[in-house]
């Protein structure tokens, strides 16, 4: 057998995969997807595309790619009030793959609507919608970097026993409220969104039924007419890190209202009006331009210390989700540092410039243990062997240089702090 048709044989998807064009190929993006085999990726054209088969898209189970061309503010499925955009319901994998729409104007349970499937939606807008934005039911989806905003009921609805990852989100001015999640035996988890000015009686914000992790959110701004306007929580297993949870309003509880069962478990997050957990403060987050963190922000440095990132994970605007040696509180991640070395002590530094004996070289102070940014009793040194003596903050007596170690940089430190010859 020639070995191209061996190839041929064994790997099918990869030879056969195609690119099929709107409208150059098909008219209407429905027979596009319809004549689309695993694998095979529908591109869409610029414009702004209505009636029929140019909505209520079906992806019809299969493991394809359906993208615009230059991205959601080119593309725009306008659904005139009537319908939806897409529809991805026969058990469609993760490798079905919804990418770059704006979609306008949709009428039916959801813009974007999902069931008993997991395909991974990125990159859309869905705008004015008359009803739900995206809605995942019983399915395990993937929605982000997509912006859901004005809509007439609930920005994103997740309802079943599945699981659903919602990162890197803008869900803003929504009424009906921001995020609904009703899990039963599924746990979803939001990351790294934007949850603002949203409205609804309960949880304006994000309302939690069921096992959650919120982690390292800005939930800002939202209104509930009865209670909880930034979150409402029912549920025993929800967690709360590193998010930023501040100017929401509501008669009852602002910005978490806990409607039935133990409350989250919240740590490392600035709750205005306070709340009990590890390392959560109740400070100014003071934002600047679009919710981003001014250079003062006590938000900066102040997420869970912990916190380890998942590989190519992001804030908000695309920046490493860790800039500065630990995270920060809120979906954005402050990377307008100073440069070290300038002799001014700016945002992220506790030092400047170095000098090798307090200061480091990336003006942090040395065994500044606690990240306090001061040398205090708190500062121990835990690696100082049993036989050398200690003083009463635990540091080793003659330990000059301060790098909880006697040796000869200590002396070479007592020297230098002689300005004159000895007598």
């Amino acid at each position: 057998m020639p070995r191209f048709a061996l190839f041929l044989l064994l790997f099918p998807s990869i030879v056969c995969a195609v690119d099929l064009y709107v409208p150059d190929d098909f008219v209407v993006i429905q027979d596009a997807i319809d004549a689309a085999n695993e694998g095979d990726v529908v591109i869409v054209r610029d414009g702004v595309w209505t009636g029929f088969f140019n909505k209520d898209l079906d992806f019809s189970g299969k493991a394809i790619t359906v993208r615009s061309e230059n991205g959601p503010e080119d593309c725009i499925i306008d659904c005139e009030g009537v319908g939806r955009g897409f529809w991805i319901h026969l058990s469609e994998p993760t490798d079905a793959i919804l990418d770059g729409f704006t979609i306008l104007n949709s009428g039916d349970m959801g813009a974007i609507y999902v069931q008993n499937a997991q395909p991974t939606i990125r990159n859309c807008v869905v705008r004015d919608s008359h009803d739900i934005g995206v809605f995942a039911r019983d399915s395990n989806s993937r929605i982000a970097n997509c912006e859901v905003t004005g809509g007439d009921s609930v920005g994103i609805y997740v309802k079943g026993n599945n699981s659903n990852l919602i990162e890197n989100c803008r869900i803003t001015g929504n009424i009906g409220g921001g995020v609904f999640l009703v899990l039963g035996q599924g746990h979803s988890t939001l990351r790294s969104c934007l949850v603002m000015g949203n409205s609804a009686s309960q949880g304006g914000g994000v309302a939690i039924l069921g096992r959650t992790t919120v982690i390292e959110c800005t939930i800002v701004n939202n209104v509930a007419s009865a209670e909880g306007g930034g979150i409402l929580a029912s549920s025993p297993d929800i967690i709360i890190r590193g998010t930023t949870v501040w100017g929401n309003t509501a008669p009852t509880n602002d910005n978490i209202h806990v409607l039935s069962g133990p409350p989250p478990q919240i740590r490392f997050s600035n709750i205005q009006g306070g709340y009990n957990g590890l390392g959560n403060i109740d400070e100014d987050p003071m934002f600047v331009d679009d919710f981003h963190l001014g250079d003062n922000s006590p938000c900066i440095d102040s997420g869970d210390p912990d916190f380890v990132p998942e590989p190519n994970e992001t804030d908000l605007d695309g920046d490493p989700r860790v800039v500065n040696g630990r995270v920060d509180m809120g979906a954005d991640e402050f990377t307008d540092f100073g440069e070290c070395g300038n002799g001014i002590v700016e945002a992220g530094e506790e030092c400047d410039p170095p000098d090798g004996t307090t200061c480091d070289e990336t003006c942090h102070l040395i065994n500044d243990v606690d990240g306090d940014g001061v040398l205090d009793e708190d500062d121990v040194c835990s690696n100082t062997p049993l036989a050398i003596p200690v003083d009463a903050t635990g540091r080793p007596v003659g330990d000059i240089d301060l790098d909880c170690d006697v040796d000869l940089s200590d002396f070479a430190a007592l020297q230098g702090s002689f300005t004159g010859p000895l007598e």
